[in-house]
């Protein structure tokens, strides 16, 4: 386990527990995969390119997507908000099915979104579906059309439009064959199976490559950090993360059910951050951020609008961990830094 917090006025602080898979001890500032995180900074990329002109959010995506459904009524600005309206299976229906044939194959994003193309959508274009939304092939999509309107990666263009900009020395989309030698593995368990197995052992390349919103972010407790930071205090390159001011009404901010991540009034899952736990003054939450989690890793990222205390939290083990116990131990840590400041 490795904890970052910061405090304004204050030097950060950043430890880390347990042992790496080698037997060494962890380091605070490994790297070490960021799983999810991937979708907030392909997002983030796409607002960078918005702001300076570079990409058009009204643009239709058949200009690069033609075979796409209803790829001439699917807009730029749709596939950031994630209501393409496109399959919501591509994780448990495609991705899964196609790693396992080969875990070394470099999968372009052009041949990911063939995957797709022939599935029928869920939904009209426009429309919020958020049943799997956070694996909405949407996102591949967002990257491929970056590279075709950029000529670059999306991997060169996170590094030139977020990483650079906010200073994230260790943060990346890696295509499997550029890790940092130092990389934090992790443990998991493959579907229908219960003993752990080692991610040193396996090809990283396939799923790296195949859905780069979901697997190929790479990134450091320090850099996370910093990127909280910046969406907490709306220095947002590209956008503005929703700060306490911007948010609308408690009440709206959660469905039927309590879930956090979308925001009911527009529809839309908020872009960066979530709105992770009532307030209880009707307006704001008590936290906002990012729970970023992927094989072998899981992560919190929480801003605390009330006293701008920020905590980040990895985490991996061969014993199951839910968010609930991570967020648990994430607000004890809160909870204990606020109690030796005040």
């Amino acid at each position: 386990m490795r904890v970052g917090v910061r405090v304004p006025g204050h030097d950060d602080i950043v430890l880390a527990s347990g042992l790496r898979l080698d037997g060494s001890t962890a380091g605070a500032d490994d790297p070490f995969s960021a799983g999810t995180l991937g979708q907030s900074v392909i997002k983030q990329a796409a607002f960078a390119l918005i702001d300076i002109g570079v990409l058009d959010p009204s643009a239709i995506v058949d200009l690069w997507l033609p075979g796409q459904p209803n790829a001439d009524r699917v807009t730029v600005q749709m596939l950031i908000d994630q209501t393409t309206g496109w399959t919501t299976e591509y994780y448990d229906s495609l991705l899964v099915e196609n790693l396992l044939v080969d875990l070394e194959r470099v999968w372009t994003l052009a041949e990911a979104l063939d995957q797709t193309a022939t599935l029928p959508p869920v939904a009209e274009p426009g429309v919020f579906d958020p049943t799997g939304w956070s694996n909405d092939v949407g996102l591949v999509a967002l990257a491929f059309v970056v590279e075709q309107v950029t000529g670059s990666s999306i991997a060169d263009v996170i590094a030139e439009q977020v990483s650079g900009p906010l200073g994230l020395d260790d943060t990346l989309l890696s295509d499997g064959n550029d890790e940092p030698d130092n990389s934090t593995w992790g443990l998991f368990v493959l579907p229908g199976l219960t003993e752990s197995a080692d991610l040193r052992d396996l090809p990283h390349v396939g799923y790296r490559t195949i859905s780069p919103d979901l697997f190929a972010s790479i990134s450091t407790v320090p850099d996370l950090l910093d990127l909280v930071d910046a969406w907490g205090s709306g220095d947002y390159p590209g956008g503005t993360a929703p700060t306490t001011a911007a948010f609308v009404p408690e009440r709206q901010l959660f469905d039927d059910e309590g879930q956090p991540g979308v925001n009911p009034a527009l529809g839309l899952p908020f872009n960066g951050l979530c709105p992770c736990e009532p307030g209880g003054d009707g307006v704001a939450p008590r936290r906002f951020g990012r729970q970023p989690s992927g094989i072998g890793t899981q992560s919190l990222m929480y801003h605390h609008p009330a006293d701008d205390i920020e905590v980040v939290l990895h985490f991996n083990s061969d014993e199951d961990a839910t968010n609930a116990d991570l967020v648990a131990i994430a607000d004890e840590v809160h909870d204990a830094v606020l109690a030796a400041i005040s």
